[in-house]
């Protein structure tokens, strides 16, 4: 009985997870920004889905055009998790969500305080209607132009799923919990 007790209970545990759909594909955005070494701005109203639109999970639902809601963020040390960019077409809305977050700046032959062309990396998540919320890398680059960073244009991707790698204390923690189960089970048998 306990055996089942055990087992019946994993599988009430693990049941949300399986009918989940994660979501995977690839989207593409444009539009006008204002940066510095600290913040990011975008042009409101402007930004749009560009270029890659790849997958089951936006294909069906989003179209090359469609607005998006962008967020500025800070880019800096400051950098607080944020929900980046926000669209709704097809009574669908697809979100993504900024959890971590790499700035690089490259000269671009810019002289003076200013950083430099911006590239963003980050990880983070999409949540999309009727799917279950899945990891996704974003990358952002914006060129300074003639403008110092003022008025200048952006791309973005982001890609779900993100690759994953297993933590080593995670693969470590569940090889024990194997063992532990694995002889507790044969302390059960053998009495």
């Amino acid at each position: 009985f306990a055996k089942f007790a055990v087992l019946g209970a994993v599988l009430a545990a693990s049941a949300p997870f399986a009918s989940a759909t994660p979501i995977t594909g690839q989207v593409s955005l444009i539009g006008p920004n204002s940066y510095t070494a600290t913040n990011i701005t975008f042009g409101v109203g402007n930004s749009m889905i560009a270029g890659a639109i790849t997958g089951t999970s936006f294909t069906p639902f989003f179209t090359d055009g469609q607005i998006v809601t962008m967020t500025n963020f800070a880019i800096d040390g400051s950098f607080v998790p944020t929900t980046v960019f926000s669209v709704t077409e097809n009574s669908v809305t697809l979100t993504y969500f900024l959890q971590t977050l790499t700035t690089t700046f490259s000269n671009a032959g810019i002289s003076g305080g200013f950083p430099g062309d911006l590239t963003l990396i980050g990880t983070g998540f999409f949540t999309e209607t009727g799917f279950s919320d899945t990891a996704a890398t974003f990358n952002l680059t914006s060129q300074v132009g003639q403008n110092a960073g003022t008025g200048v244009t952006f791309s973005e991707t982001s890609f779900a799923p993100a690759p994953t790698v297993p933590e080593p204390s995670s693969i470590a923690l569940l090889g024990s919990g194997l063992v532990g189960a694995a002889l507790f089970m044969r302390r059960k048998l053998m009495a």
